[in-house]
């Protein structure tokens, strides 16, 4: 599921980085070179499609584990279709909830595909 095209990691990775790295630049959470050691420890896990990536990591709570998709770029429709898959390997990798952090925009495009509520959002400022 990580890699789903087969690619090498360095290809996937290069791949990866056209669609992630912007959205990293705007976050200011992280550095194109932490979600590359993430993924290296196996901490962060990427999902590369034809024209687009996804980094998600698992999240354990006390009640449940979780997988979080907290970077996304690239073709929405791709990302649609990749859903059930998507589901499939969380699953397989004990996850019991699919989270995604975003824009408010990700909530109108899966709300339907993932029959998702609305439960929070993340605002920041930095200070």
């Amino acid at each position: 599921m990580e890699n789903l095209h087969k690619q090498p990691i360095h290809t996937s990775l290069d791949h990866a980085k056209k669609y992630i790295e912007p959205i990293l630049n705007d976050l200011k959470t992280h550095l194109w070179k932490d979600i590359v050691y993430g993924i290296s420890i196996g901490h962060f896990h990427l999902i590369t499609l034809p024209n687009g990536a996804i980094v998600c990591e698992f999240v354990n709570y006390p009640r449940l584990r979780a997988c979080n998709i907290f970077l996304a770029g690239g073709d929405l429709e791709e990302m649609k279709e990749l859903q059930p898959d998507l589901i499939k390997w969380a699953k397989e990798n004990g996850a019991e909830r699919l989270e995604i952090r975003g824009r408010l925009g990700w909530l109108k495009t899966f709300k339907n595909e993932l029959d998702s509520d609305k439960t929070y959002i993340q605002i920041s400022k930095d200070i």
